[in-house]
């Protein structure tokens, strides 16, 4: 800077005027007082290195490429660029590619390149491959640890991958939702963002059976990406025993009793890079519920209880309630699933009665359910406990009434 006493130069190392394991010798002579100032340095040239950050990648997988030779390192104050040449099996052409210096004076370069399906364009540093190619990254350096020419090369290799698809139950009841998962890494091309497998492409399809004949699809699902860099899309699908439609990704699929539902993710590239239809199968399934009690007589109230009798306890099996697998299921009383009354010997209701009551789940996808009922101070000897469960479908896939009855009685003490 102006005034500072600090003073550069430049000299430009030509090859000829100098030789490997020559020394460079910087001399100042310095008039007041008469002194000569040395440095020196020595002239050597480095064999390059050059390597991708993987063994291998994935169609729509993106490479680091690393070059260090301090040879290019020509300016120790100023963030250099290096050359590279990336080609691959498919595209034997390839392009060059620019890295950049990583830091000043550091004599490292990296840079990225992504590999497509489609043509290569070097603009975007987009290099076309298939499935099972070889890329090569080339580094042409001009003068190794002995002064030759030499040509570095690194080489990686490109994979596809076999998709899975699963269903989330294996057995579908009435009400209940079909959530698909396809896991794939070749449909991965953007680890930066979720995305999706769009049912326009009919990627993935699903549809129902019975009768040994398909009766609702191939209808197309939509999945989408769990988030960045899974590879795991979700999709789902909604059952019904009205005719199904495609619902722009979320179908709705006709089923009844019995019905198989089968799924198909369409596969372009398994690990062979061959197209490949995989199949994921489940059940829908309706069930004639049972009802019990836990007794077959309760007490009325009594001098010592009383504003209320015996305590009416009900389960109910029936899976066609069970769901929501992951999580305990609870109708209210206002779903009007269970009811409970009590009649005189006359058959009359008594006051208050007949009550619906609340149905829970003893355990998530258990498909057992529990109520309980004190009976009221209304209630008397004699009386009859009419329990009704109304089962929306049978194993018909029918509308059902189950009843289950207890008695009022008292007991002589001993």
């Amino acid at each position: 800077g102006p005034n500072d006493g600090v003073f550069e130069a430049q000299q430009i190392l030509s090859k000829n005027d100098f030789q490997i394991e020559d020394v460079a010798i910087f001399r100042y002579e310095d008039q007041h007082p008469d002194v000569t100032v040395k440095d020196s340095a020595n002239i050597a040239t480095h064999m390059g290195a050059v390597a991708f950050d993987q063994d291998s990648y994935r169609i729509g997988g993106t490479a680091e490429i690393t070059l260090t030779d301090p040879d290019l390192n020509l300016d120790s104050r100023v963030a250099e660029q290096a050359e590279v040449k990336v080609w691959s099996d498919t595209d034997q052409n390839g392009f060059n590619l620019t890295l950049d210096e990583t830091e000043v004076d550091s004599g490292e370069f990296t840079g990225n390149v992504s590999f497509i399906l489609g043509n290569s364009e070097p603009q975007n540093r987009r290099l076309q491959v298939s499935s099972g190619d070889l890329v090569y990254v080339l580094y042409e350096d001009e003068s190794d640890e002995v002064g030759l020419p030499a040509d570095i090369v690194d080489t990686a290799s490109i994979v596809s991958y076999t998709g899975t698809v699963s269903l989330d139950r294996d057995l579908y009841v009435p009400g209940a939702i079909v959530y698909i998962t396809v896991w794939d890494p070749d449909e991965n091309l953007d680890p930066e963002e979720a995305e999706v497998i769009s049912y326009t492409e009919e990627k993935v399809t699903v549809e129902s059976w019975w009768g040994g004949q398909r009766r609702d699809g191939p209808r197309p699902v939509t999945c989408i990406e769990t988030g960045e860099d899974t590879s795991t899309f979700e999709g789902k699908v909604y059952l019904q025993f009205e005719a199904g439609e495609d619902n722009e990704g979320i179908p709705r699929l006709q089923v009844k009793s019995g019905a198989i539902i089968k799924v198909k993710y369409y596969d372009e590239l398994d690990e062979w890079g061959r197209e490949k239809v995989i199949l994921a199968e489940a059940r829908f399934q309706t069930h004639t519920g049972t009802l019990s009690l836990n007794s077959d007589f309760y007490p009325p109230c009594c001098t010592l209880h009383p504003n209320t009798g015996g305590t009416v306890r009900i389960e109910v099996v029936d899976p066609d309630l069970n769901v929501n697998p992951n999580s305990v299921d609870i109708y209210e009383a206002a779903d009007q699933v269970l009811s409970l009354d009590v009649k005189d010997s006359e058959g009359n209701s008594r006051p208050n009665y007949p009550i619906w009551l609340r149905l829970i789940e003893t355990e998530a996808d258990s498909g057992i359910f529990t109520a309980e009922h004190a009976l009221s101070n209304v209630v008397e000897r004699n009386d009859l406990v009419e329990v009704s469960y109304q089962d929306e479908y049978d194993e018909s896939g029918n509308p059902r009434e189950t009843k289950a009855c207890a008695r009022v009685l008292t007991h002589t003490g001993t």
